[in-house]
């Protein structure tokens, strides 16, 4: 479980955003659709007693911003946008920064670097072999270049 979802004393970000959840929204929509609170929780990656402190009436914990968002595209699937992290995707993302000891935003700029360092090798690959094709002696571009080359090792 990740500790800011976890622990009400972390540093929680207010949400601002009007169309976030509030804790009685929750509740409400976790009875109209039959969902536990041991659902939600398996949903978010966090306790059940986690979900208790959030939605108890009295004295309840403050919900993390993280946590309402990923909540919301949970309530309302069909409103998150082309190019959003859904609710598992955000899980995951909550739970490998977890294990790596880095906040999400340093994991999501790590995933970001991974992938475009596969891509530009993937492309010098491609680039490679297509280099090492027009350099094959059965084509006219071919012949051309390595008689070139013979020229230029004299």
């Amino acid at each position: 479980m990740h500790d800011r979802l976890r622990n009400p004393k972390a540093k929680v970000v207010f949400p601002v955003d009007k169309t976030l959840p509030t804790a009685d929204a929750i509740k409400d929509w976790l009875q109209n659709t039959g969902r536990t609170y041991a659902w939600y929780a398996a949903q978010l990656g966090v306790r059940i007693g986690t979900v208790n402190q959030w939605l108890k009436t009295k004295n309840p914990s403050p919900i993390p911003e993280i946590a309402l968002r990923a909540t919301f595209k949970l309530m309302r699937p069909e409103m998150a946008a082309d190019g959003e992290i859904s609710a598992e995707e955000m899980v995951q993302l909550l739970s490998i920064s977890r294990d790596k000891g880095i906040g999400i935003v340093q994991l999501c700029v790590e995933l970001i670097r991974e992938q475009l360092n596969l891509e530009v090798a993937a492309a010098n690959q491609k680039a490679a072999e297509q280099i090492a094709k027009l350099r094959e002696p059965d084509t006219e571009l071919g012949e051309a270049l390595l008689a070139d080359d013979e020229l230029s090792e004299d």
